[in-house]
């Protein structure tokens, strides 16, 4: 059995291709490179006699999605973030460890069968054609940066912000099995922002507080982070939370999070917020010089 497993620089390759048609429709940018030009070169072998149902049953899915996607979110990519968390982790997850580890897989993902999320996520408000913002880390390619000597580095992008991988881990944090709906966390942030007319962006929380921070693998501690800043109401500007982030992750090394229940992590979270309040407001009037 095989699976594909494109390098950074086997994306950035595929990549360069879709950006050359930059005035095209979506549906001809699914067409550039298609699957089918890919080669043997490009994938693994791997022993798993489920792994070709597994492979189709994706392409299958991802096709419904698009049609989901196109009909409920095409206007509202951060809620179609959310919902897509769900999807990806319950149509990935089942996958063997060792192919969810490897972070080609997730490139493979991202530039064939969920090519069409990649391009509509990634290029909001302009869901008509083809741009040149589809930077390399929101498909694991390669990223060049100028040295202070004046050198090209070349490096792979951190895989956290990899558009497929970081929906997996969205819904990965937010699953709880002992709940009703064990993925209502993923959308609670959200919903609860609307509700109320509150500012505040779920992209934030999940990206800069729960996926690429230490609080997403503590345990219950993000489902009391979530549900704490929920209800009540917490507020939700970046510099509160910034710092209620800071507060819990520094604990990490005096407590062990993977042991407290729900309700342990929630009393923590709830103790924390007033200072975290009292900490964004001494920062703010220090950068005031008051």
């Amino acid at each position: 059995m095989r699976y594909v497993s494109l390098s950074s620089e086997r994306a950035t390759t595929i990549v360069s291709e879709i950006k050359k048609a930059k005035m095209i429709s979506e549906s001809e940018a699914l067409k550039i490179f298609p699957e089918s030009e890919l080669t043997d070169s490009d994938e693994v072998i791997f022993q798993s006699d489920e792994l070709d149902k597994e492979l189709i049953h994706i392409k299958n899915r991802a096709e419904k999605l698009h049609e989901i996607w196109n009909k409920n979110y095409i206007n509202d990519v951060e809620a179609g973030e959310a919902w897509m968390s769900k999807e990806i982790f319950m149509l990935i997850n089942p996958m063997e460890s060792a192919i969810k580890r490897d972070f080609g897989f997730w490139r493979y993902l991202a530039l064939f069968p969920f090519r069409w999320y990649w391009l509509s996520r990634t290029r909001p408000g302009t869901v008509n054609k083809i741009s040149d913002t589809l930077p390399p880390v929101s498909y694991g390619g390669q990223e060049h940066r100028v040295d202070e000597n004046g050198f090209i580095r070349i490096k792979s992008s951190d895989m956290r912000n990899q558009l497929l991988l970081r929906t997996f881990f969205w819904g990965q944090i937010a699953y709880d099995e002992s709940a009703t709906d064990p993925f209502f966390r993923a959308t609670l942030f959200g919903e609860t922002t609307k509700k109320h007319k509150l500012n505040g962006s779920q992209i934030d929380i999940w990206h800069s507080h729960l996926i690429r921070n230490q609080i997403g693998q503590l345990g219950r501690m993000p489902h009391a982070f979530l549900d704490s800043m929920c209800s009540p109401v917490f507020v939700t500007e970046i510099g509160p939370t910034r710092q209620l982030e800071l507060r819990i992750a520094r604990m990490k090394h005096s407590i062990n999070f993977d042991i407290l229940s729900l309700d342990e992590c929630r009393k923590i979270v709830d103790a924390q917020k007033p200072l975290a309040i009292s900490d964004s407001v001494r920062i703010a009037e220090s950068k005031k010089g008051v």
